[in-house]
């Protein structure tokens, strides 16, 4: 046969003409949040490409001490119906919220498969065979499952949205760090690794190093953002927002502090976000908010109520210490509104014109910017608002291009 007809046979023109495979661990076991954070935005974009793309679906889970795999069918009937599903009995035994027990009573009643998780069965993996598993959600990676959903003929990949518990571990629980190094080097396993930007590509490749892993190929996807089509919400006062769960490393306090020293009468602070870990501290200067100050804790917003407060605020507020890309200033630079935030690398890529970067600790600068752009009609302010115009985004679909040709491009090299 000629070479030009063996590559045609060795390269399949579509990269998921084999099927797809998604681990929805992360999105089953947060099926009781009223409200999705940036990972969660991610993995709910890729459900809905594979949907539309993978001739063939299948999903992974990991419930406790088991692995179960269920197809298509039975990986949408988790994630519509699961949470009002009849508890089973290990269901009765668990401690996590009723929405996730009822969804994971769900999926062992529909499972194609199911095998321990501290030693997958390659065999139970095999309907996996030839196609993509995408493992998105920091969850559910382990050595022993990398290895039997190899030997099972399945290709894994992986996507990275930081490094922070290695990087940063005073920032996490307690537990996080050993967690996450151990993910990781499941991770270094996998046959592709996404980063989510360059910055975070840079420190997957030093902690590979450090730990003398050998990484597979690495290739950044910055996440894509559409643009909501919304009209802001009239405001008493002008306001801005912070939005993402509130934790250490966030720069809460920050702000907190901030508006102490911007006078009698301060502009609003809407703060958007569950609260998280290790700011017990902060949780009781939130608690002693007054109701009728100019700081608002808002909790987790569904989007119907976010979009609305995010496009009507003077700008977004992102005083933090340690990101891995920055979805929120992503998606608030889409919707028009400009941002303040801190001059970190990964912001510096999610960011663009109509960002305004400062350093994370420099009060006096955060301060004086607040001040300048208070005004919607004051020159910083409409400054910032004119270069939004050259803001090119990129679109999910133009991720999701991105993540084709690097998949075909593998197929090429590997001769597979």
């Amino acid at each position: 046969m000629p070479i030009a007809g063996i590559l045609a046979t060795a390269i399949p023109a579509d990269p998921l003409a084999g099927g797809a495979a998604l681990d929805i661990t992360r999105s089953v076991s947060r099926l009781h949040l009223p409200a999705p954070t940036g990972i969660d935005r991610i993995e709910a974009a890729w459900l809905d490409w594979l949907r539309r793309r993978a001739p063939r679906l299948m999903f992974l889970i990991r419930a406790g001490g088991q692995i179960l795999l269920l197809d298509r069918e039975g990986g949408e009937a988790v994630l519509a119906q699961g949470r009002h599903a009849p508890l089973d009995w290990r269901a009765h035994l668990s401690r996590r919220p009723e929405p996730v027990r009822r969804a994971l009573s769900r999926a062992r009643s529909r499972a194609l498969a199911i095998t321990r998780a501290d030693r997958p069965d390659p065999a139970a993996l095999a309907p996996l065979a030839g196609m993509w598993l995408f493992n998105l959600g920091h969850t559910d990676l382990t050595p022993a499952l990398m290895a039997a959903l190899a030997a099972a003929g399945a290709r894994r990949a992986v996507m990275i949205h930081d490094t922070i518990p290695l990087d940063h571990p005073e920032y996490c629980r307690p537990q996080t760090p050993a967690r996450f190094r151990e993910m990781f080097r499941a991770a270094c396993a996998a046959d592709l690794m996404l980063a989510n930007s360059a910055h975070t590509a840079g420190r997957i490749r030093h902690w590979a190093g450090a730990l003398g892993l050998e990484p597979p190929p690495i290739h950044v996807a910055h996440p894509g953002i559409d643009p909501p089509r919304v009209t802001a919400q009239p405001a008493e006062r002008p306001y801005f927002v912070m939005l993402g769960t509130i934790e250490p490393r966030k720069g809460h306090e920050f702000l907190l502090d901030l508006w102490e020293q911007l006078g009698p009468d301060p502009p609003g602070l809407e703060i958007v976000g569950r609260r998280g870990w290790r700011i017990a501290a902060l949780a009781r200067r939130l608690d002693a908010l007054p109701p009728t100050g100019p700081i608002r804790e808002r909790g987790a917003l569904a989007d119907a109520e976010l979009v609305p407060l995010l496009a009507g605020a003077r700008a977004l507020l992102m005083p933090s210490r340690a990101e891995g890309f920055g979805l929120p200033l992503a998606e608030a630079l889409a919707a028009g509104v400009p941002a303040i935030v801190s001059d970190l690398p990964a912001l510096r890529e999610a960011g663009g014109p109509g960002t305004l970067y400062l350093p994370c600790n420099d009060a006096g600068a955060w301060a004086d910017a607040i001040r300048n752009i208070v005004d919607a009609n004051a020159p910083t302010r409409q400054n910032l608002v004119n270069q939004l115009k050259n803001n090119r985004r990129l679109s999910w679909n133009q991720h999701f291009r991105r993540i084709e040709q690097v998949m075909t491009q593998m197929y090429r090299n590997s001769g597979v």
